[in-house]
């Protein structure tokens, strides 16, 4: 029980590190579009 525990636990920081890496992706790319406008809190 304990061994699957610590693998989903594994897993769920393994897609959280995913998502937050693709969001920066995303977010990095966007300002490259668009370097003139300012971030503002609706964009995200």
């Amino acid at each position: 029980m304990m061994a699957r525990n610590t693998h989903s636990f594994a897993k769920r920081q393994r897609e959280i590190e995913k998502k937050r890496k693709a969001d920066a992706k995303r977010e990095k790319r966007q300002n490259k579009s668009q370097p003139q406008e300012p971030d503002t809190p609706a964009q995200q």
